[in-house]
């Protein structure tokens, strides 16, 4: 297994995968990412850290997240390993290499978040140090 930061050739998948699986989707109507700000995402290393985990040239899972160097912080928006490589550490691959990312870039803190019903999630942030902050609802309006 590899983490790599992603490429224009990672953008297909990413895209659907972004806006297709449960465990991402934060709204209701329509689409999580507009095919836009995917491009942005990978190819945008000022503002964003995309992270992929290859295994035999595919794509295995992937970390995506802002990254306010003006501000200090990085905030994560994605986690997403696919079911079957799940517990074998590639989850927390990419969180180390975006950790290091950060540290590189002189960062003071990272922010996340987690939906109330991804348990999963919630004990996999835990694992790793991240501290529980206030809960946060996701309110939408369709225009």
């Amino acid at each position: 297994m590899k983490i790599r930061k992603g490429e224009m050739c990672d953008f297909k998948e990413l895209f659907k995968i972004m806006n297709h699986v449960p465990e991402l989707k934060h709204v209701k109507q329509g689409k999580n990412y507009n095919k836009e700000w995917v491009k942005d995402m990978i190819c945008n290393r000022r503002r964003y850290i995309c992270l992929v985990a290859v295994e035999n040239e595919k794509i295995c899972g992937f970390l995506t997240a802002e990254l306010w160097k003006e501000d200090k912080y990085s905030f994560i928006l994605d986690v997403y390993v696919y079911p079957e490589h799940r517990e074998k550490g590639l989850g927390g691959a990419l969180m180390n290499e975006h950790l290091k990312i950060c540290k590189r870039a002189g960062l003071d803190f990272i922010l996340t978040s987690a939906l109330a019903t991804n348990k999963k999630m919630q004990k996999f942030l835990s694992k790793r140090k991240y501290k529980r902050g206030t809960e946060v609802y996701y309110f939408e309006r369709k225009i």
